[in-house]
C-alpha cells in the first residue's frame, strides 16, 4: 500500500506545482513560451502516477492489503479524472497560445511612473465587455494593458509582453519585474507561497488518512488544515471586493479559519 501512498502524494504535489507555476508563485524564465509546455509535463506525470495507482489497486485489491484503508478503484479514478482535467487544460492552453502567436506581439518596457494599475472598474463600460475574465488593467501612454491572469501588485519597473487586441488595447501574456522590485517585501507573494506549501502538506496528510494510518492524529490535522486553507482561499478571493455578499463571504472565510485553527486544540 505504501507505493500507492507515495505515488498519489507525488501526483498531487505535481498538481500543486502546476498551479504554482500558473499563478507565478514559482518563477519561470520566458514564461509565455514555456508555461504551457511545463504544465503539460507536470499534469502528464500526475496522470501516469494516477494510472499506475489505479491499476495497482485494481490488480491487488483482492489480496487484502487495502482491507483496512479507504483506497478503492472509484476514489483513485476520481483523482485520476482531476489529473486528466489539468492535462486537458494544459493542452488547450498550448493550442490557443499557438494561435495567439499569429497575432501581433509587442513588448513594453515601462518604468514605475509610466503606468497606472487600475483594479476597480466596470466591465460593462465597453472596452472589456467581450473579455469577462479581465482582472484589472494598466494605463500607459500607448494605451491600456489588460490582465486576464496574474498581475503586478504595484507599479514597478518591468517588461510586459502583450498581444494586441485592437488599437490601443493589449492583453498581457507575461511580465518580468525588475530586480529592485523583486527585492521589496511582497506580502501577497509570501501568503501565496505559504498557502501552496500548506496545501501540499494537507494533500500528503489526506493520502495518509485515506490509508487509515496514524488515524487519531492525522484526521485532526487533515480536518483542521483543510478547513483553514479553504477559509484562507475564500478570504483571498473576496478581500477588497465590494457588496453585501462579498462582505458576508469574507466574514464566513474568517470564521472557517478560526474553526480550522481551533480544531487543532481539541
Amino acid at each position: 500500500m505504501i507505493i500507492v501512498i507515495i505515488s498519489m502524494i507525488i501526483a498531487w504535489w505535481l498538481i500543486v506545482a502546476f498551479f504554482a507555476f500558473a499563478t507565478r508563485i514559482i518563477p519561470l524564465k520566458n514564461y509565455s513560451e514555456n508555461i504551457s509546455k511545463l504544465q503539460i509535463v507536470l499534469s502528464s506525470c500526475s496522470v501516469i502516477l494516477g494510472v499506475f495507482a489505479y491499476f495497482y489497486i485494481k490488480t491487488n485489491y483482492s489480496s487484502g492489503i487495502f482491507g483496512e484503508s479507504k483506497w478503492d478503484e472509484e476514489g483513485v479514478a476520481l483523482m485520476l479524472f482531476l489529473f486528466c482535467l489539468c492535462l486537458v487544460a494544459s493542452l488547450l492552453r498550448f493550442f490557443f497560445e499557438g494561435k495567439v502567436k499569429n497575432n501581433k506581439i509587442e513588448t513594453f518596457e515601462l518604468k514605475a511612473g509610466e503606468y497606472r494599475i487600475v483594479k476597480e472598474f466596470d466591465l460593462t463600460l465597453g472596452d472589456y465587455i467581450y473579455m469577462p475574465n479581465v482582472k484589472s488593467y494598466c494605463e500607459f501612454s500607448g494605451g491600456k494593458i489588460v490582465f486576464t491572469g496574474n498581475m503586478p501588485n504595484r507599479e514597478a519597473d518591468g517588461e510586459f509582453t502583450c498581444r494586441m487586441i485592437k488599437d490601443g488595447i493589449y492583453e498581457c501574456l507575461s511580465y518580468e519585474m525588475s530586480s529592485d522590485a523583486n527585492r521589496k517585501i511582497d506580502f501577497s507573494r509570501i501568503f501565496k507561497i505559504s498557502f501552496c506549501v500548506l496545501v501540499a502538506i494537507d494533500l500528503a496528510l489526506a493520502m495518509i488518512w485515506i490509508s487509515q494510518l496514524y488515524l487519531d492524529v492525522i484526521s485532526k490535522w487533515v480536518q483542521g488544515l483543510s478547513v483553514s486553507l479553504f477559509g484562507a482561499a475564500l478570504f483571498n478571493l473576496y478581500k477588497g471586493a465590494k457588496g453585501i455578499l462579498a462582505k458576508a463571504m469574507l466574514g464566513f472565510s474568517i470564521l472557517l479559519i478560526i474553526v480550522g485553527i481551533s480544531s487543532f486544540f481539541k
